[in-house]
């Protein structure tokens, strides 16, 4: 098995095609990743429909027409990319955010102690990735915790100890 080491020593930069997933880029070392996100006219995002989807999930998405069945300004390229960016910009710039910084370290402990009256065990990408991010940008963008089944969804988090929120 290789290592990261191995990778960046033999492959800084490699294009990777795996049964049965549609092929992307691998970058390995920080200046690749640097000049990826320059070179956007070389290294598009958002090429499949669904991140890195299985060529199953593109036939489908071809059947049923759906160019893009997950679309976020990440999986944008330009000119449509600056354009959505744009709307959100001003949210992010530092004095807003230093704004926001109590309240997620509030969301980020009552994170931890959710996952700690679990007893040690998760699903760390269905229990914590999924739902964290989301509650930051509602946070950020100021919805109200209650909309989060209209948002993405329902917090297994919260259903799995209501007493902590």
């Amino acid at each position: 098995m290789k290592t990261l080491k191995d990778v960046r020593r033999e492959y800084p930069l490699a294009r990777a095609e795996i049964d049965d997933y549609a092929p992307f880029w691998v970058a390995a070392k920080y200046n690749d990743i640097q000049e990826g996100a320059r070179r956007n006219d070389v290294f598009l995002s958002g090429q499949s429909p669904n991140g890195m989807p299985s060529k199953a999930e593109e036939q489908i998405a071809v059947e049923v027409g759906i160019r893009r069945m997950f679309r976020s300004v990440v999986s944008m390229n330009e000119p449509e990319h600056t354009k959505y960016r744009q709307l959100t910009q001003a949210w992010f710039q530092p004095k807003n955010l230093r704004q926001l910084e109590d309240g997620m370290r509030i969301l980020a402990k009552c994170y931890v102690a959710k996952l700690a009256a679990r007893g040690g065990e998760c699903d760390f990408c269905s229990d914590v990735a999924r739902y964290y991010p989301l509650r930051v940008i509602m946070s950020v963008l100021g919805v109200p915790k209650d909309n989060s089944r209209a948002c993405g969804g329902s917090d297994p988090l919260d259903d799995a100890n209501p007493s902590v929120r």
